[in-house]
């Protein structure tokens, strides 16, 4: 048999196995938000407003590094823009395929809501 502290004691060894835990746990999350497309365009939203963030930061920017931190910031932001829509395209997909299920139904309110 072997002694093991309880979990509420905090020892070095408990508190660096949960440490473990926790960032395997943080990294399997962060993994499965950027498998799905929804999670890329996410990630890339944070990253577009951070662009947007540092282009409004650089504005007023007189000198030349500042502005060529402002014109990076800005083409960053807009490729980035351009990337996004690509993770969109496929958002509608099963709004489209719903579609013939809804014009079979018999009521024309229903036929609208389900439309809408």
């Amino acid at each position: 048999l072997v002694a093991r502290a309880p979990p509420s004691l905090n020892t070095s060894e408990n508190s660096s196995s949960q440490h473990m835990a926790h960032s395997e746990l943080c990294l399997a999350s962060f993994n499965a938000v950027c498998q799905t497309c929804e999670g890329r365009d996410r990630l890339l939203r944070l990253f577009q407003f951070g662009g947007r963030a540092v282009m409004g930061l650089t504005a007023a920017a007189s000198g030349a590094t500042g502005r060529k931190v402002h014109t990076n910031a800005r083409n960053f932001m807009v490729a980035l823009a351009s990337a996004r829509r690509t993770f969109r395209w496929g958002r509608e997909i099963p709004i489209i395929l719903s579609i013939p299920h809804a014009l079979q139904l018999r009521n024309r309110v229903d036929q609208a809501l389900e439309l809408s």
